[in-house]
């Protein structure tokens, strides 16, 4: 299926947006604070920006809300700041490519902070890293996949997954986006939402299960450990210890999971949203404009 027939453009103030576009991204969750978080995120930036093609990040969100044009001053200031956050403060950013205000091929988004808030207990922290649909265009899935356990390492994370999203700005065009989503995530059920309001549930436990699916220590332990988790998943499913925590490859390709065309690549989520059910994320939306999306969504595989 080619999946650029999911891109959607809004024309806003006479201008033709892209603010949806299908692609692969990698969902990093970490269950500690900006502070100590976001030096390792710096690290994980420079490594994004040295893995994709030169000059792909060219633009940036503004603390005014407006698009621009980045520039190496842009980045050593981003990178800057990530390593030298303090105590009781916040770390975020958004790249993306040009044209402005448009969802590119590749981009960047976290979001990120103290964690000190009593009324979420299990408030995460959230990175999210964009690639194109078609991974041949500049890499392959196998260089993907140590690309991410390169980064795996710079900081523990919680639990994490990478596969086909619904990739758009975070910020901006929100209402058009979610709206959209709200009519395509249950039919094309292999592809991410990409909401990062989800870190504020997201403390151990599992937001979605993809091609690819990160369980970190407390994660891999609920579940039983790495040989639970290899015994309750199809031999054909790949698991890989990665110190204390576990990545499970869920097909030899990305998945869409396209209801209307039957769904059958979408099988290997059915047994890992059975393997992580109980510890599911619980949240009362994501997104659309719809009271029980949420619910709907997050048991599309039961």
């Amino acid at each position: 299926m080619d999946l650029t027939q999911l891109t959607r453009h809004v024309v806003y103030g006479g201008v033709d947006y892209t603010y949806l576009r299908p692609g692969i991204t990698l969902c990093l969750i970490y269950a500690e604070p900006a502070q100590t978080l976001a030096p390792a995120i710096a690290d994980i930036l420079e490594a994004y920006i040295d893995f994709i093609p030169a000059d792909s990040l060219q633009t940036y969100l503004a603390a005014n809300g407006t698009w621009k044009k980045a520039t190496k001053r842009t980045f050593n200031s981003t990178l800057k700041e990530l390593r030298g956050i303090g105590p009781g403060e916040y770390a975020e950013f958004h790249f993306g490519q040009e044209p402005l205000s448009h969802v590119g091929q590749f981009g960047a988004h976290l979001s990120a902070s103290p964690l000190d808030d009593d009324f979420y207990p299990l408030d995460t922290n959230i990175l999210y890293l964009e690639f194109p649909a078609d991974l041949s265009t500049f890499t392959s899935s196998d260089a993907l996949i140590e690309f991410i356990h390169k980064i795996a390492q710079c900081k523990k994370f919680d639990s994490g997954f990478c596969g086909y999203a619904f990739n758009h700005l975070h910020l901006s065009f929100r209402n058009e986006v979610f709206k959209e989503i709200g009519k395509l995530a249950l039919r094309f059920t292999g592809l991410d939402i990409c909401n990062y309001r989800i870190r504020k549930a997201a403390r151990g436990r599992v937001c979605n299960v993809s091609w690819l699916n990160l369980f970190g220590p407390e994660v891999t332990q609920k579940l039983g450990g790495p040989t639970k988790i290899r015994e309750a998943l199809p031999a054909n499913m790949t698991v890989e210890e990665w110190g204390d925590s576990v990545m499970v490859k869920a097909s030899e390709e990305p998945i869409i999971g396209d209801v209307n065309r039957g769904a059958e690549d979408a099988e290997p989520l059915r047994h890992l949203a059975q393997l992580t059910r109980e510890l599911r994320l619980d949240v009362p939306n994501l997104g659309p404009d719809d009271d029980d999306f949420a619910q709907r969504w997050l048991a599309r595989f039961d």
